[in-house]
């Protein structure tokens, strides 16, 4: 019976985990951010969804190579875990980029938030071996219950990451269903 319970275990961290960062994937993200909806509408707070990615990424890879592009995403979602809140959930979308769902945070608590996590990123010197690499993110943020079809619950801070991308990256980018993008600050 412990033999099954186990394979249980590790066929759920394959579906739910991402094997390179150890962080939670995309899949195990889309149903917390289900419970998150129904508790926000049972107790009437507010939620944002934090995307980040990392600003010319494939430079470092066609650059120094993959494996060092694997380190520093590790070495990036582990600041990122020890940055968040116990009650915030870290996630790997894929690539370079990592979204985050902050729970009973107000868009200007996550605005702060996100320039916190850019300021520190921008700081940290990301060491493999004897390469000595800075990066820096650009971040798009949206309240989670500006959605219409919960599937798009990231579309608007997709958007806004897409904008803070075009303004020249480095930097944090509000969406706002209602007012279209705004900028609530400057760096």
């Amino acid at each position: 019976k412990w033999r099954i319970e186990i394979q249980q275990k590790q066929l759920e961290q394959m579906a739910y985990y991402d094997p390179l960062t150890g962080l939670p994937n995309r899949r195990f993200f889309d149903k917390l951010v289900k419970k998150e909806f129904s508790s926000m509408q049972r107790h009437g707070h507010e939620s944002v969804i934090l995307i980040l990615d990392i600003d010319n990424f494939k430079n470092v890879n066609d650059t120094y190579g993959h494996p060092v592009g694997d380190n520093i995403l590790r070495q990036l979602a582990a600041l990122l875990e020890n940055n968040v809140r116990e009650s915030d959930t870290v996630s790997r979308f894929g690539g370079e980029e990592f979204v985050i769902l902050m729970s009973k945070t107000s868009l200007e608590g996550g605005y702060a938030f996100a320039e916190r996590l850019r300021k520190l990123i921008m700081e940290k010197n990301f060491v493999v071996g004897s390469i000595d690499l800075g990066i820096t993110s650009s971040f798009g943020i949206s309240l989670l219950d500006d959605v219409e079809n919960l599937e798009d619950y990231y579309s608007l801070a997709d958007k806004a990451l897409y904008l803070a991308k075009q303004c020249g990256k480095n930097r944090v980018e509000i969406a706002s269903g209602s007012e279209g993008i705004a900028d609530l600050g400057e760096k």
